[in-house]
């Protein structure tokens, strides 16, 4: 285990999370996709959102905290057809013979700048960004979807 202090930063930190946490509720009832939310800690902690069930994931992790994720979870995809897409496909560890794609996208990036935009302008790019990724997604999912079932909304 790696422990470091906490620093004074840690209480703005914690509300700037929730705020993105919210607004990431938010992007998915505007893109009308249903959401839950899921929040995990191993092996690495992580806060977003499952959306469609568990079909994707939205959020951001510990590791990279400055990076905002996209990932199919629970749904089969074309790994040739993803590999052709923005992001990255991996083998599915949990799942023998099945691939996940995931989009990265740094929040503080050059071409983002998102922690700089206005609440309303955060929006707009998030609802962007993640009807982006719902429609690449759904272009490399395979017909024999997996049956869809109910998981708690902590993951």
């Amino acid at each position: 285990m790696n422990l470091a202090q906490v620093s004074w930063q840690m209480p703005e930190g914690f509300r700037a999370l929730a705020n993105l946490f919210d607004m990431l509720i938010e992007a998915a009832a505007a893109c009308k996709v249903p959401a839950k939310k899921s929040v995990g800690w191993d092996p690495t902690w992580n806060i977003g959102i499952n959306l469609e069930g568990r079909k994707y994931w939205f959020g951001v992790n510990s590791t990279e905290p400055e990076t905002l994720w996209f990932g199919t979870y629970h749904c089969r995809i074309d790994p040739a057809k993803a590999a052709q897409l923005d992001g990255e496909v991996v083998e599915d560890t949990s799942v023998p013979g099945a691939y996940r794609w995931w989009r990265g996208v740094e929040l503080n990036s050059e071409p983002v700048h998102f922690f700089s935009r206005s609440k309303v302008g955060q929006m707009r790019w998030l609802m962007s960004f993640l009807r982006e990724c719902l429609d690449m997604a759904r272009s490399i999912e395979t017909p024999d979807q997996p049956p869809m079932t109910e998981q708690s909304e902590e993951s």
